[in-house]
């Protein structure tokens, strides 16, 4: 039985902390009422996606499976946003895939 070298298990969770500010970011901006794009936030309706960001960067932080395959589904839309959120994009799909052996729990 090979064992994995302990820095390639923990590449992940530079994905998660990135999910982490992201959403940490997108709910001070949902609390504080900010315009984005010329769209006023609102608490009720808005706060849901940074808590799933949230949610996303615990479970892959954590190294859940329910938390890469969320990881997959919030990287997707990062593409839309060239240039950095394809970079973003790529570099959150890539280490999740690369690394899907350490994602072993469900819970």
């Amino acid at each position: 039985m090979v064992k994995q070298p302990e820095s390639k298990v923990g590449q992940t969770k530079n994905v998660a902390i990135i999910y982490g500010v992201i959403s940490v970011a997108l709910i001070a901006a949902v609390i504080t009422g900010q315009n984005i794009n010329g769209q006023q936030l609102s608490t009720k309706s808005d706060i849901w996606l940074p808590v799933f960001l949230l949610l996303t960067a615990i479970g892959v932080y954590r190294k859940t499976r329910w938390g890469r395959w969320l990881g997959y589904l919030v990287s997707i839309p990062f593409f839309i946003n060239v240039p950095v959120g394809t970079f973003l994009g790529g570099y959150m799909l890539w280490h999740l895939t690369k690394y899907r052996g350490s994602f072993k729990q469900w819970i």
